[in-house]
């Protein structure tokens, strides 16, 4: 998920422990990658409820130029695919059967 803005902050509280979904990537902009979650939001978390454990050490990936490591990372479990921006192909990850939603 395209993490850091209020958005993707809502989206990692949502899915902080839901009963479906495993996150196990998390991406934003060029700015944020390579950092962790905790550092890449820094004094920006937006949210009521504390920013979740388990995400605060994980890396986040460029959502631009780390499209296929993001799915090497959690090997498609799921092959649910959101996508913040609207800046993929959509039919080409249809195409290879994931579940695509823009938001």
């Amino acid at each position: 998920i395209g993490a850091t803005g209020m958005v993707g902050q809502r989206f990692a509280l949502l899915l902080e422990n839901h009963p479906w979904f495993n996150v196990t990537t998390l991406a934003a902009s060029a700015n944020s990658a390579g950092k962790s979650y905790r550092d890449a939001v820094g004094n920006r978390w937006a949210m009521k409820d504390a920013m979740p454990e388990k995400f605060k050490d994980m890396l986040v990936l460029d959502a631009e130029k780390d499209i296929e490591k993001m799915f090497r990372v959690g090997d498609n479990a799921s092959k649910v695919l959101v996508d913040i921006k609207g800046i993929l192909n959509r039919r080409e990850y249809e195409d290879a059967g994931y579940h695509y939603w823009r938001l």
